[in-house]
């Protein structure tokens, strides 16, 4: 491992900066701290250099507030191990407060309204416990999302196509998704689906490649699709383009 890592962070201030500056900081290497993580680089810009905004709190990969642009892809920096040269940016599409740290406050209310509890005309009590196998194999590898908002950060029909007004957004459909396949559930799921934007997906994968938590978020998405087209809900004008993935 190199005996220093260069760090190149997007710092920027809206409320007093004009522009994004880059500036590009040395942190050495601390075989105290293996594995160096862009985690522990922020630690040691922020306390040895000059403050740096950034966001965290588990450290360990499960509440996905750390998640920034590392070298133009979205990647968790609790678990994003240096090598060398390394840019940090806040996170694609999202309104900037300081530095890496932005506004997220959109993308969490569309998964608020995705109404991902479970929907059931019986009351609560008559919920029955899930088999073990699918909820070890279905359910929880779902409902391990992070809520870190790397899926919209590349995501392409957001951000080549603006379809921000009316696509929901890959996270917030796998929490559709997910109570599609719950079984108890007793809500239309896949109209549900039509109606936040299902087909505005360009299938790109790339929310596939980024996700932490390794969720087939294209994988369930083309699955709704072709179910809402089975029962009639795909639209009559198909906007969809194929588009080849950035990352």
């Amino acid at each position: 491992m190199p005996d220093t890592y260069k760090i190149t962070i997007k710092k920027f201030d809206p409320s007093v900066d004009i522009e994004p500056t880059m500036v590009t900081y040395e942190v050495p290497d601390d075989p105290e701290f293996a594995p160096m993580t862009a985690l522990k680089a922020l630690h040691h810009i922020n306390r040895f250099e000059e403050p740096v905004g950034y966001d965290y709190n588990c450290r360990r990969g499960t509440c996905g507030r750390c998640a920034m642009m590392i070298d133009g892809v979205p990647k968790l920096a609790c678990l994003f191990p240096l090598t060398g040269s390394h840019t940090f940016e806040p996170l694609n599409g999202f309104p900037v407060i300081r530095d890496l740290v932005v506004n997220k406050k959109e993308a969490y209310a569309k998964f608020v309204g995705s109404n991902h509890s479970v929907k059931i005309l019986e009351p609560e009590g008559a919920l029955q416990p899930l088999e073990y196998d699918f909820w070890k194999d279905v359910i929880y590898p779902l409902n391990a999302c992070r809520e870190c908002m790397s899926c919209y950060a590349s995501c392409q029909a957001l951000h080549n196509f603006n379809r921000v007004g009316t696509f929901a957004g890959p996270g917030a459909l796998q929490q559709i998704y997910l109570r599609h396949v719950d079984g108890q559930d007793k809500m239309n799921r896949i109209e549900q689906a039509a109606f936040a934007g299902l087909f505005e997906c360009v299938q790109c994968g790339n929310c596939s490649q980024v996700c932490p938590s390794g969720i087939s978020c294209t994988e369930n998405i083309k699955e709704m699709m072709d179910k809402a087209e089975a029962q009639g809900l795909k639209p009559v004008s198909d906007k969809r383009t194929a588009y080849f993935p950035m990352l």
